[in-house]
């Protein structure tokens, strides 16, 4: 269903229907997990038609697998435009990479803070580390100390 739950509650529950002998489902959802790449990309597309900023940003990661930059980088920031914070960071990377768009400092920059604000932990680390190197907010709560927090 594109949806995520925390990896511990994830794990728990597919222990338990491993030892019960119970067929996988969605830890979010309950549904029958897919069997076959065609299912689960019948519902991540479901999922992508109702605007769902996950399951956009899934498909944006998947096409950055295959090497299809340019489509990797519309799909993530569609996602970051329906408000996705994970789709900021992984657009900070394609700026700093350059994959699929030009390498853009000021760009790289402004994605990895607008993560690092919403509250992605290594957004702020990453942040805090630039703020170290460039001897920025010395005395002050930097990124890197919220990131630790």
């Amino acid at each position: 269903c594109s949806k995520t739950v925390c990896h511990g509650c994830d794990f728990t529950k597919q222990i338990s229907e491993l030892k019960q002998a119970r067929k996988q489902t969605c830890s979010f959802c309950r549904h029958p997990s897919p069997e076959t790449q065609a299912e689960l990309d019948e519902i991540r597309l479901k999922r992508i038609k109702t605007n769902d900023p996950l399951a956009i940003r899934e498909m944006g990661l998947t096409q950055r697998d295959k090497g299809n930059y340019t489509s990797a980088f519309e799909f993530c920031t569609k996602a970051a435009d329906l408000g996705d914070v994970e789709a900021h960071f992984h657009l900070c990377a394609s700026y700093a990479l350059g994959q699929g768009v030009e390498i853009n400092e000021k760009k790289k920059l402004y994605h990895m803070e607008k993560a690092a604000i919403e509250g992605h932990v290594k957004a702020r680390f990453n942040l805090g580390i630039r703020e170290l190197n460039l001897g920025v907010n010395e005395g002050k709560v930097g990124s890197f100390e919220r990131a630790a927090k």
